[in-house]
Formats: C-alpha cells, sequence, structure tokens
C-alpha cells in the first residue's frame, strides 16, 4: 500500500523546484531592476560641485579647478564660498615639493573640508601648515587638506591608495567624525553598497515595505540594508557591521602606511553640534575608535576632553552644527604638538 508521500513526492518535488526558481528569478530580476534604476539615476544626476565616478570605491570626489557657493544643508538660504583645486580637494593642490619639505595629508569628511566656513576663513589644515613653518623663514611643511565631505572610513582608505600612487607623504593624519562608520549619502549609492550585508536582495526590500506599510515605520522586520542613520551608537551596536567595516578601513590605512614606512595618527573629533557636557551621547564611539587605535599600534588622541563642558554653540555654525573657525582654531591647537612630534620622530627615523 502507498503511502501519501510516496503517491505524491514528485509533485511536491516540482512544486519546490518551481517555488525555487520562482523565487531566484524574482531576485536575480529585482537585482538587474534595481541596478538599471540606479545607472538611470546616474544619468540624470547633477549636483555640482560632485563629480561621480561610478565603479571607484570612493564613488565621488569634487570637480576640479572650480569656485562658488555651497549651501547649507538644513538652511538652503544660506551658503558659503569655496575654491577647488586642479586635484578635486580644498586648499592647496598636491604640487611637488622639495626633499627637505615635509608632506603632510589631512584625510577626513565635511569637519576636515571645513564645511560651512568662507574659503578665506581659517580652517585648521591650513592653521596647522601656517604653525608649522612660523619659526623659520622658508617653508618646511605642506599640509594638504583631503576632506570629502560625506566620506566615511573606508572612502578614506581607497582615497587615500589612490593619492599615495600620484604622491609621497610623511605624515597621514585621519580625522575620525562621528559619523564615519555610517554609509555616504551625498550622491547616489549603488545598488551594491545598500546590499552589500545582505544575503538577498528582495526580500530585505520586502521587509522595508512591511513596516511602513503595515506596521507604521516601526522596525518589526529588522532590515540589514546598509543605509544612513543619525543615531551613531546604533551603527557602532554588537550586532551592527558598520563598525567593523570602519574598523577594517583603519586597519588597511594603517598596514598602508606602514608597509610605505609612513608615519599615521588619528585624531578624534567630537560633534559640536551636541552638548559638551556628561550628557554628550557619543562618547562610547570615542572610546571604541581609542581602541582601535590602541589595538593597531596607531597614535590616537582623542579630541573630546580638550572640548568637554566648553559651550558646544559657542563651537558649532547656527543653523548647521558644524565646527566654525573657533572651533577649527582648538583643534588645529590640540593636533599641533602630535603631527609636530610624530613628522620629527619620522624624520630621525629617515636620517
Amino acid at each position: 500500500m502507498k503511502t501519501w508521500f510516496s503517491k505524491y513526492w514528485k509533485k511536491l518535488a516540482l512544486l519546490a523546484a518551481a517555488l525555487l526558481l520562482g523565487m531566484v528569478s524574482s531576485e536575480v530580476a529585482y537585482r538587474i531592476y534595481t541596478t538599471a534604476k540606479y545607472h538611470k539615476v546616474l544619468r540624470n544626476f547633477s549636483s555640482p560641485p560632485w563629480v561621480l565616478h561610478p565603479g571607484q570605491s570612493f564613488e565621488y570626489l569634487m570637480a576640479p579647478n572650480t569656485r562658488g557657493r555651497l549651501h547649507f544643508l538644513t538652511d538652503t538660504s544660506r551658503a558659503f564660498s569655496y575654491i577647488i583645486n586642479r586635484d578635486g580637494f580644498r586648499g592647496r593642490p598636491f604640487d611637488g615639493a622639495g626633499p627637505d619639505v615635509a608632506k603632510v595629508l589631512l584625510l577626513g569628511d565635511s569637519y576636515t573640508f571645513g564645511w560651512g566656513l568662507e574659503e578665506d576663513a581659517p580652517r585648521f589644515p591650513r592653521l596647522v601648515e601656517r604653525a608649522l613653518n612660523a619659526d623659520g623663514p622658508t617653508i618646511r611643511c605642506l599640509v594638504y587638506n583631503a576632506g570629502m565631505p560625506g566620506y566615511n572610513t573606508e572612502q578614506e582608505h581607497h582615497l587615500l591608495s589612490r593619492l599615495g600612487r600620484e604622491h609621497a607623504f610623511d605624515l597621514v593624519a585621519l580625522n575620525y567624525a562621528m559619523n564615519d562608520a555610517e554609509p555616504q549619502h551625498t550622491v547616489p549609492i549603488p545598488p551594491r553598497q545598500y546590499y552589500r550585508y545582505c544575503g538577498l536582495w528582495l526580500p530585505e526590500r520586502l521587509k522595508e515595505i512591511l513596516n511602513a506599510k503595515l506596521f507604521g515605520g516601526r522596525s518589526v522586520f529588522h532590515v540589514r540594508k546598509s543605509t544612513p542613520s543619525f543615531d551613531y551608537l546604533v551603527g557602532f551596536g554588537p550586532d551592527s557591521p558598520k563598525a567593523k567595516a570602519s574598523r577594517d578601513a583603519l586597519e588597511g590605512i594603517a598596514r598602508w602606511c606602514h608597509a610605505r614606512g609612513i608615519a599615521l595618527v588619528v585624531f578624534i573629533l567630537p560633534d559640536v553640534s551636541q552638548p559638551l557636557d556628561a550628557s554628550y551621547p557619543w562618547t562610547p564611539i570615542h572610546e571604541k575608535v581609542g581602541q582601535w587605535g590602541r589595538m593597531l599600534g596607531v597614535p590616537t588622541f582623542d579630541l573630546l576632553p580638550t572640548f568637554r563642558d566648553r559651550p558646544h554653540h559657542e563651537y558649532m555654525i547656527e543653523g548647521d552644527g558644524h565646527p566654525n573657525a573657533r572651533a577649527h582654531q582648538l583643534i588645529a591647537e590640540s593636533i599641533l604638538p602630535a603631527v609636530r612630534s610624530t613628522l620629527g620622530a619620522a624624520r630621525v627615523r629617515d636620517e
């Protein structure tokens, strides 16, 4: 006597195969659709001075040899002047320097770039260079500002690799901001970046839709898409891959510098848009990045103690949150001793 299973197993197998084929086909179709939609956005994207580099790990740069005014992100009625050099950065171009001139590269995001400050305003890369050369009649040190608004640690790692193929540096200083574990959102994000932590794309999108349509935006279903968040502590949670990606990028920067005999220091910059007293919310991030530096053997300096208990509104651009000129002055004064001593040690080692 045949059992129920023996009687219907072929039909069940065909049904299972059809379901599997349907899921695979849906996943492939969704990936093709999402990628095509992204490329359509790229073709229509225009937001000077950003220049897209699809397929590159750093994804975007700034248009070389441009100048103009950039609008604030929150108050678009306000803007500030900028000048981009021939290399696509703010500040001095990467022109050649003699063997007796030390070259310092400052990596970072909008803090290092000097977002919100007029072109003629003092920014900490410029202030550090000025101080390093203040006690001599000739320029002995050049400081290059490679700050790119919106960049995270991974992009800074890839940018360093590119710049290092074209230029030589004596010191690399990474300025770590509180959102450096978050994905960039300045330009359209490639789907492969959105879904980098997901085995399948379509189920993640379906979970997003269900959360939005059925549960009023509440995260009933956990979505692993790599999307920016303003709650930076979530990115440093125990189950978040964002912090791991940032830490791995920092390790990559350290290995890159070590392999070439280039000194590296890390400066952790506080978020001046937040109260700088005991209620400051991002202290765990400062502590975690400091631990990374110690584990990697990289000199790491936390600037939060320097800013601690100061009125934060006196150090932020009103209506924007980025460091103002007063904050840039304090940052320059804080990082100058470490830059000077590290450069000195590097020069002695080279001799």
